[in-house]
């Protein structure tokens, strides 16, 4: 096979991955009330799409032709939800791991194990890899996906109150606008009242009014009557 068909043959690769993370974008925003599980998912998608978008105009190592590959099977995992799709790529980015260690695949990879065991439901093992990867790769580019997929791992495994905790302290990060910032301490806020810690929900809730816009001193301001019912 000549090198103008493998392009060719790549390139419509990349289009159709493209495509298939849209398809998912798409169906996440029919879905926007389960916003913690799906703020992970759209950041991955984000970068994904970005990174492969640098890969077509500039994928030169294998490393990165390996890699890019293996993000296609993450689409398909993606659309598919099937567990066993999930497992082989989990598996396939365990490869890339071994082979390619600290380099910025290897970090990337290992990011990317901790997503796939986060979509099997292995939550524990999940945030393991997820703090191995922000030891190894503390500024790196999937840092704040890391992050939230904690925030989201400790929910998932009934620990309210370190997910919210956590979720309040990535709210503060300067990597994230202020807009994200307030949806994402409210969230916090909403976690506490569900769990029963009235005070952080009150002290987050108030603290958060005086910036915020209208819808969301709205829900603020519910929240808040709410809270000063549950405590009379």
């Amino acid at each position: 096979m000549s090198a103008a068909k493998r392009i060719t043959k790549k390139q419509l690769k990349d289009d159709k991955f493209v495509d298939a993370v849209l398809l998912y974008w798409d169906k996440l925003r029919d879905h926007q009330n389960l916003v913690l599980g799906g703020l992970v998912v759209v950041v991955v998608i984000v970068l994904a799409i970005s990174w492969g978008a640098r890969y077509r105009s500039a994928g030169i190592a294998e490393s990165q032709q390996a890699f890019s590959g293996t993000l296609g099977k993450l689409s398909e995992a993606m659309y598919s939800s099937s567990e066993e799709d999930f497992k082989l790529t989990h598996d396939s980015f365990a490869e890339l791991r071994a082979e390619y260690g600290g380099s910025d695949v290897g970090k990337w990879s290992l990011y990317y194990m901790g997503f796939c065991k986060e979509r099997l439901s292995e939550y524990l093992v999940a945030e393991e890899i997820f703090e191995e990867y922000l030891a190894e790769d503390p500024d790196g580019e999937y840092e704040i996906p890391a992050k939230l997929g904690i925030v989201t791992c400790n929910g998932s495994v009934g620990k309210a109150k370190r997910q919210a905790d956590f979720l309040r302290e990535l709210a503060g990060s300067e990597k994230v606008t202020d807009a994200q910032s307030q949806r994402w301490l409210y969230q916090a806020a909403q976690i506490y009242m569900d769990n029963g810690y009235y005070d952080n929900a009150s002290e987050l809730l108030e603290g958060l009014a005086g910036g915020a816009d209208t819808e969301l001193l709205r829900l603020i301001e519910q929240d808040l009557d709410a809270l000063e019912a549950r405590q009379s």
